[in-house]
């Protein structure tokens, strides 16, 4: 025979939402543009410089390397603030260097939901997402979830 508390367990509603992506919602508060995360994908080019163009995955210890340039911090800084820090190391080899950095992909901000829903799993945000938004993703509670026993 299964325990009561168990079996009420079972029933209850386990809605997990892990937030990767906190310097999302931070940045969101700032207003200050996208801030970059661990396994973003990066575009960086400078001007006139066919050989200085690659694409990017920011480690997750948030750096990333360029040439000329070394490991720069991206993670938890902007667009801007990533051509900066490029500009500033590679002007002795290149005089005025134009930097372009693009952001391809954003898996950096990434969501789990699991429990009672019809689709659990990971969820890549485009933008800051609140419960019930992630709740949607998810395709919305299961049958046998309960609406009032939501743990996050």
């Amino acid at each position: 025979m299964i325990d009561k508390t168990l079996w009420h367990g079972c029933f209850r509603l386990l809605f997990v939402v892990i937030l990767l992506c906190s310097g999302a919602t931070a940045n969101a508060d700032l207003g200050g543009g996208y801030l970059i995360q661990p396994g973003d994908i990066l575009r960086i080019s400078v001007w006139k410089e066919p050989d200085l163009q690659q694409d990017l995955l920011v480690r997750p210890d948030g750096g990333v390397s360029f040439p000329l340039a070394g490991d720069i911090v991206a993670a938890g800084t902007t667009i801007g603030d990533v051509q900066q820090q490029i500009v500033q190391r590679i002007e002795q080899y290149i005089p005025e260097p134009v930097i372009t950095v693009q952001v391809l992909k954003t898996d950096g901000h990434t969501i789990y939901v699991l429990g009672k829903v019809n689709r659990p799993g990971a969820y890549v945000m485009s933008r800051p997402l609140d419960v019930m938004q992630a709740l949607a993703l998810a395709g919305g509670l299961a049958v046998f979830a309960v609406e009032d026993k939501i743990s996050i």
